[in-house]
């Protein structure tokens, strides 16, 4: 567990680092949110980028990789109307969380302290959840599957931390789906701190539409 928490950290510095070095060319410009969400993705990409290529090149060890074309179009449409939602949960929230400690006069750390909880509670339940809908999903490719409750309801704190403090000098075979939960849980956390606290530590920056700071 302490090397992949080092490897964490420095993720978060460099991560921090070339926002901070942005952040000084865009000062006092308007930046897009879809900005914002697409180098939160990038990074945690780039970040997972040796996971990636094993997950590519163990290709055919993963169930993915045994379905027909469009059966993988099909369970690549439902990962996509599972995640684009949560994102937008996500981006909702901390809009609204932001215009209500603002109207309190309460600095944006305080912000990124309560949505980040929230963040990660909508990220379990929907990870759990999703369990329950691939199954589903699977049920009619494969007719033999017995109809079944499949969600753990255990909260399991070393699985999330897992998703999050992926462990890059691993030689275990990542699977897909797993690497998809671990990129999405990174985009979102990176893009609160990208939010509530680089953007205050740097200077001001203003969101685009309705997120101006400072």
């Amino acid at each position: 567990m302490t090397l992949p928490i080092i490897w964490t950290a420095l993720a978060v510095i460099i991560y921090s680092a070339v926002f901070y070095g942005v952040i000084h060319v865009v000062r006092e410009r308007p930046v897009p949110n879809l900005l914002v969400w697409g180098g939160s993705f990038l990074f945690a990409l780039l970040w997972h980028s040796t996971r990636v290529y094993d997950a590519l090149i163990n290709w055919d060890d993963d169930s993915f990789s045994n379905l027909s074309l469009l059966q993988q179009s099909d369970l690549i449409a439902l990962s996509l109307m599972l995640i684009i939602p949560l994102f937008w949960l996500a981006e909702f929230k901390s809009r609204y969380l932001e215009s209500l400690f603002r109207s309190w006069s309460l600095p944006s750390l305080s912000v990124f302290l309560v949505d980040l909880p929230l963040t990660i509670v909508s990220f379990v339940l929907l990870h759990k959840a999703s369990a329950q809908i691939y199954y589903v999903y699977y049920q009619f490719i494969f007719a033999d599957l017995p109809l079944q409750w499949v969600i753990n309801t255990e909260f399991e704190l070393v699985g999330l931390m897992d998703f999050l403090l992926v462990d890059l000098s691993s030689d275990s075979i990542i699977r897909l789906s797993d690497l998809l939960a671990s990129l999405a849980l990174w985009t979102l956390v990176l893009n609160l701190i990208l939010r509530h606290c680089a953007g205050d530590a740097c200077g001001t920056i203003r969101f685009e539409p309705g997120m101006r700071r400072g």
